[in-house]
């Protein structure tokens, strides 16, 4: 896939996940931001920064395909809800392969809530090359702009958090660079 397709498949499925869900959509593009600030402290090459953006701007594409009443519930999630959620992963990876995206970025959204502990969706303590990444990025946005079942957190909160599941629920390195993007830098300003 070229730079051109890539940035052209990138545009059409954002459009299409927007048109689904507004909330998802501008988590995702928060969630790019974060994963590549991280990236940057982790100082990837540039073309892996470029592959991690789009892994993660689309991370959460799967969730197209789950019921807007589900997206959208603001109570408990029912067993079966919760399932239906849980797929969203292994679905945005079929979506993006279905549309020739790369193996790595597909791989990167399929494992993006894979943790070191094995603790994940699939149960998988060697997500693929980026997913640690964006499982950062995206708990993040959700701790700072908070969900419909949570409240927004502080920044010691976040950095507590971050700093707690650290090489648990979240791979170590990653946590590190957020930590030196989001809390030392911003404190040295």
């Amino acid at each position: 896939m070229t730079n051109d397709i890539m940035v052209r498949e990138t545009a059409k499925l954002l459009s299409w996940l927007r048109a689904w869900d507004e909330q998802t959509y501008q988590h995702s593009l928060r969630t790019a931001g974060y994963a590549f600030r991280i990236a940057s402290q982790m100082h990837m090459a540039w073309q892996d920064r470029r592959d991690l953006l789009v892994a993660a701007t689309l991370h959460d594409i799967g969730k197209r395909t789950i019921p807007q009443r589900v997206l959208r519930k603001s109570g408990k999630l029912t067993d079966e809800e919760y399932g239906l959620i849980r797929e969203h992963a292994e679905a945005g990876s079929r979506i993006l392969r279905a549309h020739g995206f790369p193996e790595r970025i597909c791989d990167a959204v399929r494992d993006h809530h894979e943790q070191p502990d094995g603790n994940g969706y699939r149960g998988c303590a060697q997500p693929a090359r980026y997913a640690d990444i964006i499982r950062v990025a995206d708990c993040l946005d959700v701790m700072f702009s908070g969900r419909s079942y949570q409240k927004p957190k502080t920044r010691e909160q976040v950095e507590e958090d971050l700093k707690k599941n650290a090489g648990k629920s979240m791979a170590k390195p990653a946590v590190d660079a957020a930590l030196r993007a989001y809390f030392i830098l911003a404190a040295r300003a």
